[in-house]
């Protein structure tokens, strides 16, 4: 998908659409037209579980269910050891 735009259903009574390039460490970039979504539904809509990644809005976590407000974010796979 990377290089391509993606269009999530934008939730009811909301038309403004706004450019948002979510980028996955290690992997491949995304591009997406958002309007009212939550991290949560960008991860859903790669295939990645936001149980095993974290967003990153400059540098700061940002919880899966806050609304896309940022041009750009990261996304780090969290990685489990012991």
């Amino acid at each position: 998908m990377s290089g391509r735009t993606a269009r999530v259903k934008p939730p009811c009574g909301q038309r403004s659409r706004v450019r948002h390039t979510l980028d996955v460490v290690g992997g491949d970039t995304h591009e997406f037209e958002v309007s009212g979504e939550t991290y949560a539904d960008l991860l859903a809509a790669i295939g990645v579980n936001p149980h095993e990644v974290a967003v990153l809005v400059e540098g700061t976590p940002v919880p899966e269910d806050a609304p896309v407000e940022a041009e750009r974010a990261r996304v780090v796979r969290m990685i489990k050891g012991g």
